[in-house]
């Protein structure tokens, strides 16, 4: 029995959001940006490898130098965006290479958070991924309406939802595109239990690689290892939303904060053809929002509505969508960092991949030791540094009902 869970991460969230769902079932579960920090750990290891942004050769060459820095026995998975934003398919491959793999399930369903795959193509909320918003990303834009356009006709199979109507179906559908010399096997998935199915029949049909959202790996770790107690929020210590992803989901969850009144700013705001940057001053006040225990968010801009002229506004200065991108993230970053005192002085709720990689690179912390989830995809641990240690918790922009960051204050009550 494997009992061993390993991955490599295209992003900081998604390896978070991964290590969450491995959590709170025994093993430790350590999250790293470099496979040093990661050894002589022994539970479950997550190697974040930051390929969403890279070009697909380089993400490819990352992810199979990732793999061959994480070594050890255990269950294999690729991490990948739910909605196919970045290199998937690349990931994928390299890891097929790295690790001599004769053959991947891929599933980037997450139906409980609204993503499912029906006749070979993501859906979001019920809309096809070429309609929504992961189209139009401005950096990291998906690339493929489905699992299976990843990878060469010939080497790939896709099941649909008649052959996820059981585990001894499905276990059928896999021996025959096996036997067909398919590599990579992906399927449809519309509910939590088709998720369960799946890991179910590969796990009994001998397969140890894996790709995919979170979902699947949670539901290989609760076969593997078993069921998970959930993480409680610290009730004793104050926390900042840090909540620098433009999805429209994020600002609908900010909506839903101030409407609870609690306190939300943002940084930049538009003034006339111009903007504002209303996070130099006003730090006092916040901070004695954070200390009466209300919590704070703070956000890039104040609505997604804004988000357009902005990026219209630094073409015009020279400035392209990564780079403008980068250095509003490192301004939110540095902003909560003033407003706090410091990295240590509170807990932090960090939502969008490259916020937590901004605010990681200013504070300083390597490894993140994950005690669990407070809600689906909203992971909890220690980030850990040179420097000390805070709590932390993160989630992926695109994930969430309106409340999430609301049930997360209510979860330490």
């Amino acid at each position: 029995m494997v009992t061993r869970l390993l991955a490599v991460a295209d992003d900081l969230t998604g390896a978070n959001g991964l290590g969450g769902r491995w959590a709170g079932r025994g093993a430790d579960v350590c999250v790293a940006g470099s496979a040093a920090e990661l050894r002589g750990e022994d539970g479950c290891r997550v190697l974040n490898a930051e390929t969403r942004l890279l070009a697909p050769g380089a993400a490819r060459a990352a992810v199979q130098a990732a793999w061959v820095g994480l070594d050890g026995a255990g269950l294999r998975y690729q991490k990948i965006d739910s909605t196919l934003r970045g290199n998937p398919g690349e990931e994928i491959e390299g890891l097929l290479s790295a690790c001599a793999a004769p053959w991947v399930a891929v599933l980037p369903a997450y139906p409980a958070l609204g993503r499912q795959v029906l006749g070979g193509r993501v859906l979001v909320h019920g809309r096809p991924l070429d309609a929504t918003e992961y189209v139009r990303d401005p950096l990291t834009p998906s690339r493929a309406a489905g699992p299976a356009a990843l990878f060469p006709a010939g080497l790939a199979a896709h099941a649909p939802l008649r052959a996820v109507s059981g585990v001894a179906a499905l276990r059928a559908w896999l021996r025959r595109a096996r036997a067909g010399g398919r590599r990579f096997v992906s399927f449809d998935c519309a509910e939590d239990a088709h998720v369960r199915r799946i890991a179910d029949a590969c796990l009994a049909e001998g397969c140890r690689h894996f790709a995919g959202a979170a979902d699947l790996g949670g539901a290989l770790a609760g076969r593997l290892l078993g069921p998970a107690t959930p993480a409680r929020r610290p009730p004793e210590v104050p926390f900042i939303v840090l909540a620098g992803s433009v999805s429209a989901t994020s600002f609908g969850q900010l909506r839903a904060w101030r409407d609870a009144g609690r306190p939300w700013r943002a940084r930049l705001t538009r003034r006339g053809k111009g903007w504002s940057a209303e996070g130099a001053g006003g730090r006092a006040a916040l901070r004695r929002n954070l200390r009466r225990g209300r919590g704070l968010a703070l956000s890039s801009l104040g609505s997604r509505e804004d988000l357009a002229p902005w990026l219209r506004e630094q073409a015009r200065l020279g400035a392209d969508a990564p780079r403008c991108a980068g250095q509003a993230m490192a301004a939110l970053a540095a902003w909560g960092l003033a407003v706090a005192g410091g990295f240590g002085r509170c807990g932090w709720f960090v939502t969008g991949g490259h916020t937590l990689a901004a605010l990681r690179d200013q504070a300083g912390f390597t490894r993140y030791r994950i005690a669990g989830e407070v809600l689906p995809e909203v992971p909890l641990g220690r980030a850990e540094g040179p420097r000390g240690w805070t709590w932390l918790c993160s989630k992926p922009g695109g994930f969430g009902a309106e409340d999430c960051f609301n049930r997360f204050m209510e979860a330490g009550a």
